[in-house]
């Protein structure tokens, strides 16, 4: 069984349900720019996996798709055995590369390409539970968004 919920964080990035087909080519952001941690919190009853998406917000619309668990980026759903454990966190993980150069929304030039997160859970669960950080920069300055729902 598989729960979603949409983050917004202060910097423009929305994080939510999405699929994607195989990634087009698009302008990107260079390496070092955002990254991204998952923690699976340590009062959670259920091993975590998420999907993360990157929709570039211009022609083509669709764009990369990853995973997080251990052993950081993995291109398809890794096993379940390799899901964060209660109190784990996935490696950082360098989203600028898959994230659009220049999205379109309103003229806007501070607004970022959305970011989707799919969140997996075994055994499934009906509450939401995890903890996702983006960091800006090389020395990843940290801001914290939690995600916490009570019957999805």
């Amino acid at each position: 069984m598989r729960h979603f919920v949409p983050l917004l964080a202060c910097m423009g990035l929305v994080m939510g349900n999405c699929w994607a087909a195989s990634a087009q080519d698009y302008a990107r952001l260079e390496s070092d720019v955002w990254h991204l941690r998952i923690t699976n919190p340590a009062n959670a009853r259920a091993k975590l996996c998420v999907r993360v998406y990157f929709n570039p917000n211009r022609p083509p619309w669709w764009g990369d798709k990853l995973y997080l668990a251990r052993g950081g980026e993995q291109e398809n759903v890794p096993p379940k055995a390799d899901w964060l454990e209660p109190g784990e966190s996935s490696d950082w993980v360098d989203i600028g590369p898959h994230m659009s150069k220049s999205p379109l929304f309103a003229g806007s030039p501070d607004y970022l390409s959305t970011v989707f997160i799919g969140a997996m859970y075994d055994p499934p669960s009906g509450n939401l539970r995890l903890i996702a950080e983006v960091a800006r920069g090389p020395e990843k300055r940290r801001e914290a968004y939690r995600a916490s729902r009570r019957r999805l």
